[in-house]
């Protein structure tokens, strides 16, 4: 939900008032190449989502485009929720694989 804020604080306060014309002439060529091309863009933030990077700047990005955070957000969330649901299984793996008396061979 803070990355959706983020985007909607972006939007109304960033591009409604503190923006020049010209950067917002120039996010609005972007946004229409996004929406011409909406399947690219979805796909796009699902892959972002499932890496470890930082996703603050794409949601700003996102929300200055006035372009409906819900199509992004979603695949987003489906992005996050799947790599976060994979955290416990990581953490366990690396925990045991300090105790002594477990070794990993690989044959």
């Amino acid at each position: 939900m803070g990355r959706l804020l983020l985007a909607t604080s972006a939007r109304k306060l960033v591009r409604g008032k503190l923006m020049r014309d010209d950067d917002r002439r120039n996010i609005d060529a972007a946004a229409a190449w996004l929406e011409k091309h909406s399947a690219i863009t979805v796909g796009s933030f699902l892959l972002y989502a499932l890496s470890p990077l930082p996703s603050n700047y794409l949601f700003i990005a996102y929300g200055l485009s006035r372009m409906p955070l819900k199509r992004i957000g979603v695949a987003f969330f489906i992005g996050r929720g799947r790599t976060s649901a994979a955290l416990p299984t990581i953490n366990l793996a690396s925990i045991a694989s300090l105790r002594p008396g477990i070794s990993a061979s690989i044959s």
